[in-house]
């Protein structure tokens, strides 16, 4: 059973639709409990017999939730309970209570509320609930790090599994496609994209406000630019208000949450994320997979993938002012933009294709299984 705040469309919900479809349906069935429910996102784990449920958490500390979750527990009787982040781990008390053998937590990064990562309360959480769980999944190494020397936990439960993504489906786009990646500025179009979740920690404003710059730089000499901001969130609707007062709605794409990612990604010249904090963006992985550069902040395990130089560019700060800098060069540089992208796709299969990352969960729940002698 896999308990999620909510799944929908991002990062962790992709990897955690992609585990249940690939895992063999012989060794492991799943069910997803969502604290906040769920969106038509699930048609990603359409003909796998996944039930989901939602807790329907209240604000607060939500007693109800747990009730809920521990009647479902009881009820399913699921020998592994995974939680993911911050906003689940305290649901590996309810798993004890409720008798599950098995219980194990992942973390994919943190919000902006705690962007450092010292939150008191948030780890102090953590760390009692470290004492609960059987291992502690960090998708980055500076997750990892974090864990055990300011989170506290023990070091024997930490197990690290990167992230993966599907390099059949996200690949590059073929070379005769003309608004392919890194093309030259001869071909009349510079696409710059991004995706993600719309919200203050994503910090898309900042892109916004760079393609401004950009589009004052290159005015009457260059390529036609334009931006393709992808996702849904809380600050959707603020960010087009932003674009519409700006007089730039023409040049700038915000379409919302699509499920055709993969064949958009292929027409941008460039990947852009501005974010304030990551852990291993998927995002990031999609764009490398699909060969296209990536120009990203140097924060949590962004370095971990974005191979500063040969796979794209890291910046200290993703300020519009040294945003707008990186971008221009890949504008001025278009053969930059095809080598970084070429580069980027051979890192991804090298070391993030989605089968290994798999694998990887499927090893960590069989060796708890074996050792705690269920089956």
């Amino acid at each position: 059973m896999h308990v999620i705040y909510r799944f929908d469309v991002g990062g962790l919900e992709t990897l955690l639709a992609e585990c249940i479809r690939r895992m063999p349906r012989h060794r492991y069935r799943h069910a997803i409990v969502c604290t906040s429910g769920y969106s038509a996102f699930v048609e990603q784990i359409a003909g796998t017999g996944t039930p989901i449920f939602s807790l329907d958490k209240p604000a607060g500390l939500g007693l109800v939730a747990h009730i809920r979750l521990w009647k479902l527990l009881r009820r399913l009787r699921p020998t592994v309970l995974h939680t993911y982040c911050v906003s689940a781990v305290e649901y590996t008390a309810t798993g004890v209570l409720a008798g599950v053998p098995v219980r194990v937590h992942s973390e994919h990064g943190r919000n902006l509320n705690e962007a450092d990562g010292r939150s008191r309360k948030y780890n102090a959480l953590r760390r009692a609930m470290g004492l609960l769980m059987h291992s502690c999944v960090a998708v980055s190494g500076d997750l990892e790090s974090w864990l055990v020397n300011i989170v506290g936990l023990h070091r024997q439960k930490i197990r690290r599994i990167a992230n993966g993504v599907d390099t059949d489906k996200f690949s590059p786009a073929p070379i005769s496609l003309p608004t392919g990646p890194g093309h030259a500025p001869s071909q009349g179009r510079f696409l710059i994209g991004t995706v993600g979740r719309i919200c203050e920690v994503k910090n898309q404003a900042a892109l916004i406000d760079a393609f401004v710059l950009l589009l004052d730089r290159f005015r009457g000499n260059g390529p036609e630019l334009s931006l393709t901001v992808i996702g849904d969130g809380p600050l959707l609707t603020s960010l087009k208000e932003k674009i519409a007062g700006l007089g730039i709605a023409h040049l700038v794409s915000t379409p919302g949450s699509r499920n055709d990612i993969a064949d958009i990604m292929k027409t941008f010249s460039l990947f852009v994320l501005p974010s304030l904090s990551e852990a291993m963006p998927v995002a990031v992985l999609e764009a490398m997979a699909s060969g296209v550069p990536v120009v990203a902040p140097s924060v949590g395990g962004v370095p971990d993938i974005v191979v500063d130089g040969v796979t794209g560019v890291l910046v200290d700060s993703p300020c519009p002012r040294i945003l707008v800098k990186v971008i221009a060069d890949y504008v001025e540089h278009p053969e930059m933009g095809r080598r970084h992208g070429a580069a980027g796709r051979a890192f991804v299969e090298r070391h993030h294709g989605v089968d290994q990352m798999v694998k990887q969960y499927l090893a960590l729940y069989d060796m708890h299984c074996e050792t705690e002698s269920v089956g």
